[in-house]
């Protein structure tokens, strides 16, 4: 099979196959996953992983084609992440990680739109803080308000 991934396969796989066996099982990914920060949620992220690209259902991500989607998702996971981290960091202004309703406000003041700034704020507030507690937090939160952001305020660059 190693004659069939091209180079960038091949190192992509090397980060996963601790055995050597030219698969990804889910114990790797898991391994992988706690190895780089993520050890709450390993169980859950290789379960995904395995069921999103495991596609002939062996329980291994193997073959070019298998592997080649696990990357691309892998990779776009990895682009959203740090698109979503610079979209963060422009409405966070206290650092917590979260977006409350003032930086939404005065986000918008700032970046020429300070006669709706509250009414904006209210409505951004209001369609993207899922869970009710007053922060947009959480990957799911953010990411949806970035889509909101750059559907709703298009003449703002964010």
């Amino acid at each position: 099979m190693a004659q069939l991934l091209n180079q960038e396969m091949q190192i992509f796989l090397q980060k996963f196959d601790t055995d050597g066996d030219g698969r990804i099982s889910m114990d790797e990914i898991e391994s992988f996953l706690k190895q780089n920060g993520n050890g709450n949620t390993a169980g859950s992220g290789a379960n995904g992983a395995m069921t999103a690209n495991d596609l002939d259902g062996n329980g291994y991500i193997d073959g070019p084609e298998e592997i080649a989607a696990f990357m691309n998702k892998r990779n776009m996971a990895q682009l959203l992440n740090q698109e979503m981290q610079i979209f963060l960091q422009k409405f966070d202004t206290d650092g917590d990680g979260r977006i409350s309703m003032d930086e939404i406000e005065s986000f918008l003041k700032q970046n020429g739109n300070g006669n709706t700034a509250g009414s904006g704020a209210n409505g951004a507030m209001t369609a993207n803080d899922l869970d009710g507690n007053g922060y947009i937090d959480g990957p799911e939160e953010i990411a949806a308000f970035m889509k909101y952001a750059k559907d709703t305020w298009k003449g703002i660059n964010v």
